[in-house]
C-alpha cells in the first residue's frame, strides 16, 4: 500500500505495526515452532504452512507461538488474549465444517477487558457464510416471538393476527438487508438500495405500509435464527462489519475485537514476507472500517501505556523519598482503627491510584510523537471537508459527523448529551463519597450533590481545638447542593457552558436508562438549597446484593413535636464528577454560604 494518507498510516500504524508484537496460532494442524523444524509428530498436514508464517512472524520481530490442542480450547480463552494478534482456524473441530467453536473464542474475546485483533483463517468456500456466523453471533439478541418485535408498534395486536395469519408464505428479506440489519439495525436496511423493492414485494403479498418495517425486522430475525440455530439470544451488542466479494472484504469488529477473515491460500502460493496475505488481509480490513480520529488517538495512547515502565520511572516511583512519602499518605488515611476497616482500606489504596494515573497522564500527554500523529491526521481531515471553505450555517455540525463517522446521522441533542455527559462525569463512582459525588434516596427524585472539600471527607479525627468535628468523630458532617431536574433536557443543553448543570443516566423501575439533566440552582430562588448531612462512620461505601453503591446518612428534619431531630436514611451514589465539575460546585456552594446582604427592597405590584 503505496503513497498512504496521513490518516491510513495512523491507523495501520496504531493498530497493526505498533500494536502487534506477539502473534498466537491456533489450528490443531499447527505443529509447534520445534516440530516443524525437526521430524516431530507425522500428523500435521500443514506443516509447511505453519513453518512458512512461523520465519514470517520472525522476520517482523514478533513473537510467535501456536495452540494445536483445541479439545478444550475454553480453558484457554484467558491466556489467548494476552497475544496482540490471534490467527484462528475456522474449523477446529476436525473433518467438520462446523465454525461453531471458532465463534465461541472470538465470542469470549470480544467480551474481555483487552482489545484482540483477529484473523479467522478458513478453508471455507462460502466466506459470506462465515461473515454471518461470527457477525449475527456477536450481535445475537435475534428474538423468538415475533410479539416483542411489535410490542411499540402502536396496532400492535393487528400486527400479531396479520403474522399469524401470512408469516409463513412471506419469503426472506435480501442477504444485503440482513447484513445493513446486523450492522446499523432498522435504520440500515431502511436506507439500503435493496429496500424499496422489497417493501414493494410486501406490499403485494398483502401487506399494509405501516406494517412493512415491523415485518420486515421480524422476517430479519426469523432469517437469523434459522441460519445460527443456537446461541442467537439476548444481550445483544453493536457490529460493526462489511462483507464485500469483489473488493475481498470481509471483517466484523464487537466488543472488544476486531476480526478479518482470510481464505486459506494454495500450497503453491508462497509469499515469505506475509504467506497466504494474511496481514495484507487485515491492513485492508482495519482501513476499510475507517476508525475516527478519536479513536486512532485512543489506540495510539493504549500503545503507549504498553511501553510506560512506571514502577522504575526515575523521576517518580524510584525516588526512595516519595516511595516513602506515598506510603505515608496511604497510612494516613487508614485512621485510627485497629484493624482498620476494608472500605477505609480500600479507598486509601485508591487515592494513592489516582495520584498514579495522574502522573502517567502527564507523561502520555506530553508524547510527542502522539501529538505530531494526530495533529497531522487532524490537519489532512479539515481538508478533507473542506474546512478552510467559507463557514455555513451547519459546519460545526456537518464536520464533526464526518468526524466522528456514526453508523446513522444522530439527533443533534442525543450527541449534546452524551458529550456533556462524559466530559462532565468520571467513567464510574469512586469507592468513598468525595467532592462531587451525585447520590440520591431509594427511589425518590431526590438528587443531591457534595459540595463539601475532598479533605473533608477522609476519614480521620480532627485536631481537639476544632471542638466540634472532634468531638463528633467518627461521625462525619457533608454538604449537599439539592439537584432540581429540568423538565427540557434542551434547555439545558443551551446553557451547559454556564457550569450549572449535572448530566446523568439513571435506571428507571423497567431497568430502562432515562437521560437527566439537573440544576444545581432553584428556579424559584435562583440560588443553590444545601443541606447538612452526616455520615455515622466515614465516607466509604458500601455495595448492595444488585450491586449498587450505598451509604447512610442522618438528615436534619421536624419530628411531631416540630422538634429538629436526626433521621436515618439511605442514599444510592449514581455518580462522580470530574475534579473540575466538582471544583466547579464546590465555588457555588462557597460563594452563596458566603454572599453578603445588602440594603436593597424589591419593589412588587
Amino acid at each position: 500500500m503505496s503513497h498512504l494518507s496521513a490518516y491510513q498510516s495512523a491507523v495501520l500504524g496504531s493498530f497493526n505495526s505498533r500494536a502487534l508484537k506477539s502473534v498466537l496460532l491456533i489450528d490443531d494442524q499447527f505443529p509447534t515452532y520445534k516440530d516443524a523444524l525437526g521430524e516431530g509428530p507425522k500428523h500435521f498436514s500443514e506443516k509447511k504452512k505453519a513453518l512458512r508464517l512461523y520465519q514470517s512472524f520472525h522476520k517482523r520481530k514478533m513473537i510467535c507461538d501456536v495452540e494445536n490442542d483445541v479439545a478444550n480450547i475454553d480453558l484457554g480463552v484467558d491466556r489467548f488474549k494476552k497475544s496482540d494478534l490471534i490467527i484462528l482456524d475456522y474449523h477446529l473441530i476436525s473433518g467438520s465444517e462446523d465454525g461453531a467453536k471458532a465463534v465461541d473464542v472470538v465470542l469470549r474475546l470480544s467480551e474481555s477487558a483487552h482489545f484482540n485483533t483477529i484473523i479467522v483463517y478458513t478453508r471455507h468456500h462460502d466466506l459470506a457464510e462465515v461473515w454471518l456466523e461470527l457477525a449475527g453471533r456477536l450481535r445475537r439478541g435475534w428474538e423468538d416471538d415475533e410479539s416483542v418485535i411489535f410490542a411499540q408498534a402502536p396496532n400492535r395486536e393487528a400486527l400479531e393476527e396479520l403474522w399469524d395469519k401470512i408469516g409463513d408464505q412471506l419469503s426472506d428479506p435480501p442477504i444485503s438487508l440482513v447484513r445493513a440489519y446486523i450492522t446499523r439495525g432498522q435504520e440500515g436496511w431502511k436506507e439500503h438500495a435493496d429496500a424499496e423493492q422489497f417493501r414493494n414485494e410486501l406490499e403485494g403479498l398483502g401487506v399494509p405500509k405501516p406494517a412493512i418495517t415491523p415485518f420486515t425486522d421480524a422476517l430479519i430475525h426469523r432469517f437469523m435464527r434459522r441460519a445460527l440455530r443456537t446461541d442467537y439470544g439476548s444481550p445483544g451488542k453493536e457490529v460493526a462489519g462489511r462483507y464485500d466479494k469483489e473488493e475481498g472484504l470481509c471483517w466484523v469488529q464487537a466488543g472488544n475485537c476486531f476480526v478479518a477473515v482470510a481464505q486459506k491460500a494454495k500450497e503453491d502460493i508462497n509469499d515469505e514476507n506475509d504467506p497466504d496475505g494474511l496481514l495484507a488481509t487485515l491492513d485492508a480490513a482495519l482501513l476499510d472500517w475507517k476508525p475516527s480520529l478519536i479513536q486512532v488517538i485512543g489506540s495510539e495512547i493504549q500503545n503507549l501505556l504498553e511501553l510506560q515502565a512506571l514502577a522504575t520511572d526515575e523521576l517518580n516511583l524510584k525516588e526512595p523519598l516519595i516511595r516513602t512519602g506515598l506510603s505515608y499518605f496511604m497510612l494516613e488515611g487508614l485512621g485510627s482503627e485497629v484493624p482498620p476497616d476494608e472500605r477505609r482500606v480500600w479507598a486509601s489504596v485508591e487515592t494513592i491510584i489516582d495520584k498514579l494515573v495522574d502522573t502517567l497522564r502527564r507523561r502520555i500527554g506530553d508524547d510527542e510523537a502522539l501529538r505530531t500523529m494526530a495533529t497531522s491526521v487532524f490537519r489532512e481531515k479539515l481538508e478533507e471537508i473542506g474546512w478552510s471553505e467559507p463557514p455555513t450555517p451547519n459546519r460545526t455540525w456537518d464536520a464533526a459527523i464526518q468526524l466522528g463517522a456514526p453508523p446513522f446521522r444522530p439527533a443533534k441533542e442525543k450527541v449534546g448529551f452524551a458529550l456533556n455527559y462524559y466530559l462532565s462525569n468520571e467513567p464510574r463512582p469512586r469507592r468513598h463519597i468525595t467532592t462531587g459525588t451525585v447520590f440520591h434516596k431509594g427511589d425518590t427524585d431526590e438528587f443531591w450533590v457534595c459540595a463539601s472539600p475532598s479533605c473533608d471527607m477522609v476519614a480521620r479525627k480532627a485536631h481537639k481545638d476544632q471542638t466540634w468535628l472532634h468531638g463528633l468523630f467518627p461521625t462525619m458532617p457533608m454538604l449537599a447542593l439539592r439537584l432540581h431536574e429540568t423538565s427540557q433536557l434542551s434547555d439545558a443543553l443551551k446553557k451547559a457552558t454556564q457550569g450549572r448543570h449535572v448530566f446523568i443516566k439513571t435506571l428507571d423501575q423497567e431497568k430502562v436508562i432515562r437521560e437527566r439533566a439537573f440544576c444545581i440552582e432553584s428556579p424559584g430562588v435562583n440560588q443553590v438549597i444545601w443541606e447538612l448531612l452526616f455520615l455515622p462512620e466515614s465516607s466509604t461505601l458500601t455495595t448492595d446484593a444488585d450491586g449498587n453503591l450505598m451509604f447512610s446518612a442522618s438528615r436534619i428534619q421536624l419530628d411531631g413535636a416540630r422538634q429538629p431531630a436526626l433521621t436515618a436514611e439511605s442514599f444510592a451514589v449514581i455518580g462522580q464528577l470530574r475534579p473540575q465539575n466538582a471544583s466547579r460546585f464546590l465555588q457555588l456552594a462557597g460563594q452563596h454560604l458566603s454572599r453578603i446582604g445588602m440594603d436593597h427592597v424589591k419593589l412588587s405590584g
